[in-house]
């Protein structure tokens, strides 16, 4: 149960620690977004890998199935991370290509594992000025 496994970090863990934690989550995170963003798979790896690091340092998150997906993605020149707070809930893969993706999903699937493709499209852009604005405000 996310809440339950949430709970027992939050008893632990000073807000120091805490904030600690929170902070390298977030350079991760960025550090993954903006490699997606540029296709830069070496920067992607590096943060998935990190980020994985992160969250194994909460405890036992990290199932059997899912260090086998995992391993299964960077012996085929992939990378991954556990999605969710762990505990089954998922993961997430990356492929430094297309060749190398279909490969991986060929794998997992000789496996008897459900995975499937997913591309990475433009979010919600925030614009630095008020250009354009202006004219809904008067």
């Amino acid at each position: 149960s996310t809440p339950a496994l949430i709970g027992e970090v939050e008893r632990r863990w000073t807000d120091a620690e805490r904030q600690r934690f929170v902070g390298r989550s977030d350079s991760l995170g960025q550090q993954l977004e903006t490699g997606l963003a540029k296709g830069d798979f070496a920067a992607v790896e590096e943060a998935s890998t990190g980020l994985q690091e992160l969250l194994a340092s909460l405890g036992p998150l990290e199932t059997f199935e899912m260090g086998r997906l995992l391993a299964l993605s960077k012996a085929v020149g992939c990378a991954g991370k556990m999605s969710g707070s762990g505990g089954g809930d998922g993961c997430v893969l990356f492929a430094p290509d297309l060749p190398a993706c279909e490969g991986l999903l060929e794998s997992l699937k000789a496996r008897g594992i459900l995975a499937f493709p997913l591309t990475v499209e433009a979010g919600l852009r925030g614009e630095s000025g008020t250009r354009g604005l202006e004219r809904w405000l008067t």
